[in-house]
């Protein structure tokens, strides 16, 4: 992945740099402006990486001064260039994404995929603040279950129940949106553009909502 133009000054008709295009996955161009105004951007593509362009695409963004194409997947060409219509600041992202892999490694069969039917436990885990033992909290079937692992991986007997205070702590709330694009991200050093994957991360589990985890298994282990 990576931009053409960052909010870079775009004289009407110049293109931007080059960008590979070939190689890769699926291909999704992000294009943002601040002019208050329509402005028509147009996609070049030179096939054979041999400096013969031609046009692609046009694509006119919005009044929020945003717009993004994804592209079909039998696209072929070496090289992407981008153009605008007029005077403007302007961004062009190209994210690209690969492809899974066909035969996963039986080290991993214990974690479970997104779309996979069945229970499954979640587990959420951090460091105690008051000793060095690690709290894990298992999130199964409705129930909830309380532990902390000491320093030699063995569970700890006789501590406090602490289901609250990690609940509190560890709580997975939404903070995110999803547009037809994007998973979008807002934190306070900006907004980001996430890939969005399976839908079933855009709605809570037993857990809470799992965009917010790292990741979780069908056996306990996360």
């Amino acid at each position: 992945m990576g931009r053409p133009w960052m909010e870079d000054t775009v004289k009407a008709g110049v293109p931007s740099d080059p960008y590979l295009a070939s190689g890769v996955g699926q291909k999704v161009l992000h294009l943002s402006h601040s002019s208050g105004k329509p402005v028509n951007f147009t996609i070049e593509t030179d096939a054979a990486g041999n400096n013969q362009w031609k046009t692609y695409k046009q694509i006119k963004t919005g009044k929020d001064g945003y717009a993004f194409f994804i592209f079909p997947a039998d696209f072929n060409a070496s090289w992407i260039r981008v153009k605008a219509d007029q005077n403007c600041i302007a961004s062009a992202f190209l994210h690209y994404g690969g492809t899974l892999h066909q035969q996963p490694d039986a080290m991993f069969s214990s974690l479970a995929g997104i779309d996979e039917a069945g229970d499954f436990d979640a587990q959420l885990i951090r460091p105690a603040a008051h000793n060095k033992n690690l709290q894990v909290l298992r999130i199964a079937g409705g129930s909830k279950q309380y532990a902390e692992i000491g320093e030699t991986l063995q569970r700890v007997t006789g501590v406090a129940d602490s289901t609250a205070a990690m609940e509190k702590i560890l709580a997975l709330k939404q903070d995110f949106k999803v547009d037809e694009a994007s998973v979008i991200v807002t934190d306070k050093t900006g907004t980001f553009r996430l890939p969005k994957t399976s839908a079933r991360y855009d709605q809570p589990m037993t857990f809470g909502w799992p965009r917010g985890a790292r990741n979780w298994n069908q056996k306990g282990i996360c």
